[in-house]
């Protein structure tokens, strides 16, 4: 029996997925600091598209006007398809001040 066997022929198959669809949370914190001198407090700035304690970010607000402007989807529908997808809890007057 020869050393080394080379394959003569290699058979293929592939499977196109989809990653698994969840929503991240990204936390951003802004940290306020006493100077030890002088005992004026610093804090530090929040980036300039978070604006509110809790809010939805530009991907998911991308989606919901493609879905409704686009596919036309009912707000009701939205609402309910972006629960089932993503787990993502989102109220229909969220999606309508997109």
């Amino acid at each position: 029996m020869p050393e080394e066997i080379v394959a003569s022929k290699v058979a293929k198959r592939q499977v196109f997925e989809l990653p698994p669809l969840r929503y991240v949370t990204i936390e951003h914190q802004a940290e306020t600091l006493i100077c030890p001198c002088c005992g004026e407090a610093t804090t530090g700035e929040f980036p300039a598209d978070v604006s509110n304690p809790v809010q939805y970010g530009s991907q998911v607000k991308r989606l919901s006007v493609y879905l409704r402007n686009e596919q036309f989807i009912p707000y009701d529908r939205e609402r309910q398809m972006l629960a089932d997808l993503f787990e993502l809890p989102i109220s229909t007057g969220s999606l309508q001040n997109f």
